[in-house]
């Protein structure tokens, strides 16, 4: 799966299932985004939405640990 070209649809071991509370323009908007991606749902696009920021958010929180360790305001944990 390449997050710039998402897949259609779950992937095949997708086996757990979220309830979401959205207002009517979120269901909207992403009813529309799936569609400008090429995905068939709108459950879809928000589990690729999903990982894609958990994978941003991921990237910018290791940035910053290399930013403080290099900075000497953090120092990563000894390995036991």
């Amino acid at each position: 799966m390449s997050f710039w070209k998402p897949e259609p649809t779950y992937p095949p071991d997708a086996t757990y299932t979220v309830t979401i509370k959205a207002t009517d323009g979120q269901r909207d908007r992403w009813e529309r985004a799936a569609e400008r991606y090429g995905i068939k749902s709108r459950g879809a696009f928000i589990a690729w939405a999903a990982d894609f920021a958990a994978l941003i958010l991921e990237a910018k929180a290791r940035a910053d640990e290399d930013r403080r360790f290099g900075m000497g305001l953090w120092k990563p944990h000894a390995e036991k």
